[in-house]
């Protein structure tokens, strides 16, 4: 009995392997969308035009990546920006990076800064934005914003709650200018200005934050101020994330909430055409294998059919990481995925990259199965994982309930990191 029973569990486990080494078929190409460059300056555009379709009538257009150091996921989104920004009149970009820290980067799009954007991305934004691809993306915005009237330039927003520095660096300067700010206010600001993130904190030190919220929440009440009462909440928001970081799942499941709540709150303030730029596992319309509803799923639930995600996948190549090895962050080698991964399926495609719409009812049977059932597909974080058959390096859903189009890069090289500029 227990030999019929490894027989049968071996002969499931190979049945689930043989779905996922679906080979690319030639009834499979008339359904994918041959992506012609992931250049931003590609004078053609025909190639996005098969699209248009897709999106017509969208507020959100998120744009996911399944690493954040993969060059080719961030020039494409460049060129789709570009596009949708010209072409289909998107003027809010969000991106996964702190409310707070993101104004100087909009300032400095908008044309109103004195500062370069290599010093404003080096003291504002995340490390993984801080890169020559970003760079050229801001540029092009602050080129395209040059001689628009305020309404009609492209705006740039966080929706991220990570670090309570800028936001209370703001605040403080806003109470001071309004005549609001006591000594015992301002001194729990400063406190949490100068907070070492790896310190847990104290009970007491707790309680005064709570306090210092509570306070903060009854100004926002009576303030006319849009940004700095976004800017309390976000803080708000920060300081729950940070007492919970220790229980990951947790964690996870609240950033994501509040990031869509800040999505949300963005656009009722622009009511204009917005793009989010986030990793694939935020901006995913449904949860995958680590059962935390994502960003996307919330505003899916908002937005319903207004909401339209591109996740990005890819085969192999490099990409930007953190490697522990080595004690820095570097380009790193993606290696070849594990022989159940959908990815591999699609690097047998005749194009080199493209789009695939995974709602398309029409798709023939074994490709629709493809996107339609459960199945491994490549990802990465901030740190690199070497071991190429870790889950670390994949998650696993159906594609269909995770993006409404995929797109997809065959082979891949690391961003180009720009040194930190003080």
């Amino acid at each position: 009995m227990r030999r019929i029973l490894i027989f049968l569990i071996a002969y499931f486990c190979l049945l689930i392997t043989a779905k996922s080494q679906i080979k690319w078929d030639d009834t499979f190409t008339p359904f994918v969308s041959e992506l012609l460059s992931t250049e931003p300056n590609w004078d053609n555009n025909s190639d996005l035009s098969a699209i248009d379709n897709l999106i017509q009538d969208k507020k959100i257009i998120a744009l996911g990546e399944a690493t954040h150091g993969t060059r080719e996921f961030f020039t494409t989104k460049h060129r789709l920006i570009q596009y949708l920004v010209e072409e289909h009149d998107f003027r809010v970009f969000v991106i996964e990076d702190d409310y707070a820290s993101t104004h100087l980067i909009n300032e400095f799009v908008a044309g109103n800064s004195e500062h370069s954007i290599e010093t404003l991305l080096s003291r504002n934004w995340l490390g993984a934005w801080r890169t020559q691809e970003v760079r050229d993306m801001l540029l092009w915005m602050k080129s395209f914003n040059e001689n628009r009237s305020d309404s009609d330039k492209v705006k740039v927003y966080g929706c991220d709650m990570q670090w309570a520095r800028i936001s209370s660096t703001y605040i403080r300067s806003e109470l001071k200018k309004s005549n609001l700010l006591d000594d015992e206010t301002e001194k729990t600001l400063d406190d949490l200005i100068n907070y070492n993130v790896r310190k847990k904190m104290s009970k007491r030190e707790k309680k005064e934050v709570k306090h210092l919220l509570a306070h903060l929440n009854e100004i926002a009440l009576n303030s006319s101020n849009d940004r700095l009462k976004f800017t309390i909440r976000v803080l708000e928001q920060c300081m729950d994330v940070t007492w919970t970081s220790k229980i990951m799942a947790s964690f996870s499941g609240k950033r994501d909430r509040y990031m869509a709540e800040n999505c949300r709150r963005i656009q009722d303030l622009e009511g204009r055409k917005m793009i989010v730029w986030a990793h694939n596992q935020h901006i995913a319309e449904h949860s995958d294998n680590s059962k935390q509803k994502p960003m996307g799923a919330h505003l899916k639930d908002y937005f319903a059919d207004n909401y339209y995600t591109f996740g990005f996948g890819f085969f192999t190549g490099e990409y930007f990481a953190y490697d522990h090895e080595k004690k820095k962050s570097c380009s790193c080698d993606a290696g070849m995925p594990k022989n159940d991964c959908i990815d591999r399926t699609f690097a047998g495609a005749p194009y080199e990259n493209f789009v695939l719409n995974l709602k398309n009812k029409e798709l023939p049977e074994e490709l629709a199965a493809l996107v339609n059932n459960t199945s491994w597909s490549r990802r990465a974080g901030g740190t690199y994982v070497k071991d190429n058959n870790s889950d670390l390096n994949y998650c696993k859903r159906k594609l269909s309930e995770g993006y409404d189009a995929l797109i997809f890069i065959r082979n891949t090289k690391s961003v180009n990191a720009l040194p930190y500029t003080p």
